[in-house]
């Protein structure tokens, strides 16, 4: 039985270098069992409260809901970057019917100069 959510964040990857001005925050909650969390079931990620934080040297700059993208356990959000430096994006999750959360946080450097952000 499952104890915990376990978040993957898919974008930005850990250690990259962006050059937009906006990053596309992807993260994939699952079991820590390693169920897929799917609509419909017993773990459906609908319910899931899912919430990202951006961090730029350890400041806490902005906060987004994600939404659930109808994959298997993907939620998205956007984040308008605030200049080149280095940034953490931190992605938690909860399921309020079970009481499982998850927390999983990944560091990325944003170079200049930014271009535009994304279409």
């Amino acid at each position: 039985m499952a104890q915990a959510l376990f978040i993957q964040i898919i974008s930005p990857l850990s250690g990259s270098v962006v050059t937009s001005g906006e990053i596309l925050a992807q993260a994939q909650v699952t079991l820590d069992c390693g169920l897929p969390a799917c609509a419909g079931g017993r773990f459906n990620p609908e319910r899931f409260k899912v919430a990202a934080a951006l961090f730029r040297d350890d400041v806490r700059i902005s906060e987004a809901t994600m939404t659930y993208k109808k994959d298997i356990g993907i939620s998205e959000c956007r984040f308008e970057l605030m200049g080149v430096g280095d940034y953490t994006l931190q992605v938690e999750a909860y399921d309020p019917e079970t009481g499982l959360a998850g927390r999983n946080a990944v560091k990325f450097h944003a170079k200049g100069p930014l271009s535009p952000s994304l279409p």
